[in-house]
């Protein structure tokens, strides 16, 4: 998609003239002072594209109206929003950390036969789902040390994300999120409590709002490394009137780097560990490296 058909959707969408579109943005923010209709006429035909912070605000301003980022799913294709991002290479974003994709020569894989799973309460994923337990433990010197069988609990439940990669049915990445109740998800980031003390009555609902926690991510290559983070990304998409806040605790210096370019801002003061990263979801969807390889041009 490009920016100029998300604007005439949204306004055809809201039935607005392009006079009441620029009077509704205008009000919005003072970013768009100066805006007139004729200007809006020309980002629509595709002639001029607003600059990034104007369509920041620009989306922000829809969910203001509507409390969607994204009203515009019925001519959304995610296959080819996965592609298009994919060649624009989300790298940036995800950058090459060693820590959380390692060094498997890609070249020697290839892409068609990657394959993305969701895992459910099958005993085809249980092998999936405690060798991403081990590595969680491993990787944060057993400070997360959840029991096998609740881990499986929360990796299977309706609102988790747990998407795992296989090449020739071998295991080659994972992406696991949850989502928690506003005073879990409070306690957890205020440290009151760590991800061992979570359990199922924590969680939010498949069609509850609850509170987006990043449990972890890890990946043999770069290449699956990408693709497990478009599919978050467009997980978060698909969900964001079921999402308030995003908020994780990084627990190395790769994954501060890795939440802050998702646009996530620190919280806490400087002498505190483990850091404190949250934004709002609507933060998140705006986030400038996603938007320009979400909008072609």
């Amino acid at each position: 998609m490009q920016f100029c058909h998300y604007i005439k959707h949204c306004r055809k969408e809201f039935n607005l003239t392009q006079e009441e579109l620029v009077t509704h943005l205008y009000h919005y923010d003072d970013i768009f002072e100066g805006l007139d209709a004729v200007t809006l006429s020309r980002w629509e035909r595709c002639l001029t594209t607003p600059n990034i912070e104007r369509q920041q605000k620009f989306i922000q301003a829809m969910r203001a109206f509507c409390d969607d980022s994204f009203p515009c799913w019925d001519i959304l294709d995610f296959a080819s929003i996965e592609e298009q991002m994919y060649q624009k290479g989300i790298q940036k974003i995800i950058g090459k950390h060693k820590r959380f994709i390692l060094n498997f020569p890609s070249e020697l894989i290839d892409k068609d036969n990657l394959n993305f799973t969701l895992v459910d309460d099958t005993p085809l994923y249980q092998p999936h789902i405690e060798l991403t337990r081990n590595f969680i433990t491993k990787f944060t010197n057993s400070y997360i040390d959840i029991n096998p069988t609740q881990f499986y609990k929360l990796a299977t439940y309706e609102s988790s994300f747990f998407l795992v990669a296989t090449y020739q049915q071998q295991f080659f990445g994972v992406i696991f999120s949850i989502r928690l109740q506003k005073e879990t998800f409070d306690k957890l980031l205020s440290k009151q409590i760590t991800e061992n003390d979570i359990s199922l009555e924590n969680l939010a609902s498949e069609d509850e709002v609850g509170y987006e926690y990043p449990f972890t991510f890890f990946a043999y290559t770069e290449q699956c490394a990408t693709i497990l983070a478009l599919r978050y990304y467009i997980h978060l998409l698909q969900n964001q009137n079921h999402i308030k806040t995003l908020g994780s605790l990084p627990k190395s210096k790769e994954g501060k780097s890795l939440v802050e370019k998702l646009g996530l801002k620190e919280q806490t003061p400087d002498d505190m560990y483990p850091k404190v990263f949250e934004a709002s979801i609507s933060d998140v969807l705006i986030n400038p490296y996603i938007l320009k390889m979400l909008f072609s041009r």
